[in-house]
């Protein structure tokens, strides 16, 4: 399936998480639904399909995410009416460097296809690791590691043992379960059924996949060759179903529970509140997937 296609779909599929999810930070933080709320919302999912559409995924949630934060800085700097200057906060710095990096990669790699000087091949994947954003996020980390002067490795290790030893021990959970045949019947299932009745399945197998691997490309490698087997006709907006199903829930997994407790100081009762949090993050993402799916393939 064309890149492009996909990931153009998937910013449909996904649009009531985005929508509900925005809504209800504004409830925790107590700001309220306004009009600039949903026009913001508006902006961001128009600008993720049209660069999805025309530019590529690989640009489109940057390019969304930087049209809403500019939008944002306007809109602050025209409510001050220029009586106080906005600064850019101090911790926030790292993130619009690390915008900045990724945005200089994709545009070399763009220009000069360098990526493809070094691609490791498996049996089904193929990998370019001059292409990963891992480069954006090491070079950002090297510049902060060098301005706040603290040992790199042992800060590493303190923070990033508990995230990759959960990721870790997810997917080979979840590898064993392919292998040992566990996910069959439930591809049988799913291969029987009619396209309108296979979007909440396929959404709740994307979730499972994304919240087992943290990932929605480990989540993909698990459950999208089934969609591969689908009718023609609705294949590519089930794929799309699976793709957001996967990554959405794998925003709650306990691989990014850990990531975020490995930052934060916290103490054992908020470890266990941000789990159940997770969970139902999850969940919750799972189903609205499920019903953008529903209500996208009711109307083709």
């Amino acid at each position: 399936m064309d890149a492009t296609a996909l990931a153009s779909t998937s910013a449909l599929t996904s649009a009531p998480v985005f929508i509900v999810l925005a809504a209800l930070a504004s409830y925790y933080c107590g700001v309220g639904i306004s009009r600039a709320f949903v026009g913001l919302g508006l902006l961001f999912l128009g600008v993720l399909y049209g660069a999805s559409r025309w530019l590529g995924p690989e640009v489109a949630g940057v390019s969304a995410g930087l049209s809403v934060a500019a939008a944002t800085l306007l809109l602050a700097l025209h409510r001050r009416q220029g009586t106080t200057a906005l600064a850019w906060p101090r911790k926030a710095w790292p993130y619009l460097a690390l915008i900045i990096c990724i945005v200089l990669l994709k545009g070399l790699n763009a220009f000069t296809h360098l990526e493809d000087a070094w691609v490791v091949r498996g049996m089904h994947v193929a990998w370019k690791p001059l292409a990963s954003p891992g480069i954006a996020l090491l070079l950002v980390l090297l510049w902060v590691h060098r301005r706040g002067g603290d040992a790199l490795l042992g800060v590493l290790g303190a923070r990033a043992r508990r995230p990759l030893l959960t990721i870790f021990f997810f997917l080979a959970m979840s590898q064993m379960m392919v292998k040992a045949g566990f996910l069959d019947g439930l591809v049988q299932v799913l291969n029987g059924l009619p396209g309108i009745a296979a979007a909440p399945l396929v959404a709740l197998l994307g979730g499972l996949s994304g919240y087992m691997t943290g990932s929605n490309v480990g989540g993909n490698a698990i459950f999208m060759p089934a969609v591969a087997l689908l009718p023609e006709s609705s294949r590519g907006l089930l794929a799309a179903v699976q793709n957001s199903a996967a990554g959405h829930a794998a925003l709650g997994s306990l691989s990014i529970v850990m990531l975020v407790l490995g930052l934060a100081k916290t103490s054992a009762e908020e470890e266990g509140q941000l789990v159940r949090f997770g969970f139902a993050l999850a969940c919750l993402n799972t189903g609205l997937v499920a019903l953008a799916g529903w209500v996208l393939l009711g109307a083709q």
